[in-house]
């Protein structure tokens, strides 16, 4: 009766739902390689999916800022041809030549 009394006595990490829906012991210190390997399996695809939707959300944000500086450029570029080509503000400001720089 000892025996099947702690066969009973489970706590929740010793059971798992097994793929086709049934309950079964996990072996306490050695797990099937099948199980293993369904495991590694959705790791991996879970770790697929979640890099791909980080590569797609940084390239739509990418996409969204080369459009607003594209937008940004067209302006600047209508305006400098309002100034006549010249912009006061940058031809003003003293820049420092290569050969001080270097």
């Amino acid at each position: 009766m000892a025996g099947a009394q702690s066969k009973k006595d489970h706590t929740l990490k010793d059971m798992f739902i097994h793929p086709s829906g049934r309950q079964e012991d996990r072996p306490a210190a050695t797990a099937t390689t099948g199980s293993q390997a369904e495991d590694k399996q959705l790791e991996a695809l879970v770790t697929r999916s979640f890099f791909e939707a980080l590569f797609t959300s940084f390239r739509d944000d990418l996409h969204s800022v080369k459009k607003e500086l594209s937008q940004d450029l067209k302006v600047l570029r209508m305006e400098m041809s309002e100034l006549g080509g010249r912009v006061p503000m940058l031809e003003d400001r003293e820049t420092p030549r290569d050969e001080e720089i270097a």
